[in-house]
């Protein structure tokens, strides 16, 4: 696939500056996709636009990566990469600290295209088959947190996004937790969770169903 969608996502930071003033950007099935998707991204004399991609840890290729960010460098693409685990059954796996540790050593080994170097942790894990299955709040909190500071301590120019929620998930575990129910869980669990976390990432989509217009408003639409 060429795209998968466009990169509707908003960032939060804690006095953090975005490292471009272009906010557009795709969402890659593949890293062979970025010959294709740049000249979309920076398209109108846009510069330095960006991509999100996932990186599963059975997907740790040197030289497919280290090709990926030269070819990021080369087309003025920032890239936002999503840790992953791998797919079984119907669900993702949960990770395991093994997993973390070696996917953080991996990243670090890379020449990235850009001084700040972001990453997003896992994926709407208000979503059971997310995350084994089954919400488990207490388990992301402690292995998010975990590699969160992990990151941070192998290179201080990671720039951590923790998970993008689905905003339209309803409150009904174990497969569902609704997005402000998990932030709240994550506060009394570890209050000092966001401190180690450089922004928000969020899936703003017009649901149910990916139908809406661009004027809508409310937590089911892109201004979500």
């Amino acid at each position: 696939m060429f795209f998968i969608f466009l990169l509707i996502f908003t960032l939060i930071f804690n006095s953090h500056i975005l490292a471009s003033e272009n906010i557009f950007g795709l969402h890659l099935s593949q890293t062979e996709d970025i010959h294709q998707s740049s000249s979309i991204i920076n398209s109108q004399n846009g510069d330095w636009g960006w991509v999100t991609i996932v990186i599963k840890n059975d997907q740790l290729d040197i030289n497919t990566w280290q090709d990926f960010f030269n070819n990021c460098r080369k087309y003025h693409i920032i890239p936002i990469i999503r840790i992953a685990t791998t797919g079984e059954k119907d669900y993702w796996k949960i990770p395991e600290y093994s997993d973390i540790d070696q996917i953080i050593y991996f990243l670090n080994s890379l020449n990235w295209p850009t001084k700040q170097q972001h990453i997003i942790l896992f994926n709407e894990i208000n979503h059971g088959n997310e995350w084994g299955g089954a919400v488990d709040i207490k388990d992301f909190t402690e292995k998010s947190f975990y590699a969160a500071k992990k990151f941070k301590e192998v290179n201080p120019n990671f720039f951590i996004l923790s998970s993008a929620l689905d905003l339209a998930a309803p409150e009904k575990p174990p497969q569902f937790k609704s997005a402000e129910n998990v932030y709240r869980e994550i506060i009394l669990l570890n209050p000092i969770y966001f401190n180690q976390i450089d922004g928000l990432a969020s899936h703003s989509y017009p649901n149910h169903g990916f139908i809406g217009t661009p004027n809508d408003t409310g937590r089911h639409s892109i201004h979500g």
